[in-house]
């Protein structure tokens, strides 16, 4: 579904890597050939949906760094 908005932008579609059904992993991938000021990153993540989800084994979320790395491109 958002290789087709992608495209629908003008923007370059790719598969994005899916982490594994039921690893409680997440997976991310920045898209290329945005406009510029227009960054798209996309992030799909395979376990529970909390305010702080973690990948399995890990103590902590990996959402702040995430966002704080996304928000400073700009």
């Amino acid at each position: 579904m958002i290789d087709v908005a992608l495209k629908d932008s003008g923007w370059a579609a790719q598969g994005p890597p899916e982490p594994g059904k039921g690893s409680g992993a997440h997976s991310c991938v920045s898209y290329t050939g945005c406009s510029s000021g227009h960054p798209t990153r996309w992030r799909a993540f395979d376990g529970d949906h909390t305010p702080s989800p973690k990948d399995n084994g890990q103590p902590t979320t990996r959402d702040p760094r995430e966002v704080r790395g996304f928000f400073t491109q700009l």
